[in-house]
């Protein structure tokens, strides 16, 4: 019964928030994450926790969603995009975010403490890594909009293959932040030989992963021609098994977990040859994760955030500088990269703008590895990062939204 209130309260939640989103012009994912403060323990009625009284419901939840969340990014990745802009594609996707992420993680290392914020360097790196990963929530869409509307700009070949390039490559060094920040909360030895083995361990992960969602993906396609079955039929097979596969290997709330939903997504990506039922399939599973799943993700992070927290003006001020200095910084190394390929001035600001937006990979992955952070006793880390998130939310969404439909009339 939790489970069946929480969906339902999570839907409608997503459904009226969503025309407010519209008219207020606030992104609905800050509108959701408000709602959570708002009805949390802290709030002004708990009726989450009068639901699910000790939380384990919404959290198990918010782990399905995640692990649906890296499926989608497999099933969406397609290599004739990063294929059809070669090198500066890889240098788009790669370049921008490893030097904000860097960057950043060392000057907030500088900078948190003489506010109270004293964590490793690699909690900031962590932070800072999927803080600069671009949305391709943002990217996707607009994109293809553009195609069908007739534009013929090469940058819009480019930019898909580089938010997916974006949003995987950094994954390694995230991987690795959190087994140390974790090793120092556990008061664990870190070791060269312990990491290569937690890495080595993620990796076997991904490929077991992608061979096994290739053999659901030669199924699914195998299902296609002897029995013609509905298409959301397919989507709730391939969710069913990729969960049951991250349950039975006990790996939920780990980094190993989100690894292999994204290689399940990819094995079946390359098993399934029709692109007609690839796009469907990908459409329905996204579908399932924006009515159903992410509410709960941004609803239950709401309810996580410290109110006395979100009253720190210092904390806040900071979140906000360092929020637009990282835009600034990926926007100033996306423009070098472009400019070496002889890229317009028109298709550089509408890049910068439109990979602009940031604090959803936070969410996502912050809750994806909140178990293990709060078994090592890390619960402010978590907080820190919510608050993180949801300043660069507010700050660079409607900047890069508004910017970026601006900039994309410029575009031939």
């Amino acid at each position: 019964m939790d489970y069946l209130l929480l969906f339902i309260i999570g839907t409608l939640s997503f459904l009226v928030l969503k025309k407010v989103s519209n008219v207020i012009k606030i992104p609905v994912i800050l509108l959701l994450i408000a709602f959570g403060i708002l009805f949390g323990s802290q709030g002004i009625w708990d009726l989450f926790g009068t639901i699910d009284s000790d939380g384990s419901s919404i959290a198990l939840l918010s782990n399905y969603a995640i692990v649906i969340l890296f499926l989608i990014s497999g099933l969406g990745m397609n290599m004739k995009n990063i294929k059809k802009g070669g090198v500066k594609t890889l240098k788009l996707g790669t370049y921008p975010v490893l030097i904000e992420s860097f960057v950043m993680a060392t000057i907030a290392y500088i900078i948190f403490p003489l506010i109270g914020f004293d964590f490793p360097y690699s909690t900031y790196l962590l932070i800072a890594i999927l803080f600069a990963m671009a949305s391709p929530a943002i990217i996707m869409p607009l994109t293809m909009k553009l195609k069908q509307d007739g534009k013929k700009s090469s940058i819009l070949d480019v930019l898909p293959g580089a938010v997916i390039v974006d949003n995987t490559i950094p994954l390694i060094f995230f991987v690795i932040s959190v087994i140390i920040t974790l090793s120092i909360g556990n008061g664990d030895s870190i070791t060269f030989l312990g990491l290569t083995k937690s890495i080595s361990i993620s990796m076997i992960s991904l490929v077991i992963a992608y061979g096994v969602g290739h053999l659901i993906g030669l199924l699914l396609a195998f299902l296609e021609k002897i029995q013609k079955l509905p298409i959301i039929a397919y989507s709730i097979i391939t969710i069913f098994i990729s969960l049951l596969m991250v349950k039975l290997l006990g790996t939920f709330g780990s980094s190993f977990g989100l690894m292999i939903g994204m290689g399940i997504g990819v094995g079946i990506n390359f098993g399934i040859k029709d692109n007609k039922i690839k796009g469907l399939l990908l459409k329905n599973v996204s579908i399932i994760y924006g009515l159903i799943f992410a509410p709960i993700v941004f609803l239950y992070v709401g309810t996580k955030i410290q109110i006395e927290t979100l009253t720190n003006m210092k904390l806040v001020v900071m979140l906000v500088i360092i929020t637009i200095l990282s835009i600034v910084i990926k926007g100033l190394i996306s423009e070098l990269v472009l400019k070496k390929y002889e890229t317009s001035d028109e298709e550089i600001n509408f890049t910068k703008t439109l990979m602009a937006a940031k604090g959803v990979a936070v969410i996502n992955l912050s809750l994806a590895i909140s178990p293990g952070f709060i078994a090592a006793g890390l619960d402010n880390q978590l907080d820190f990062m919510y608050v993180f998130a949801a300043v660069g939310i507010l700050i660079s969404f409607p900047y890069s939204i508004i910017m970026s439909d601006k900039n994309a009339k410029q575009i031939k």
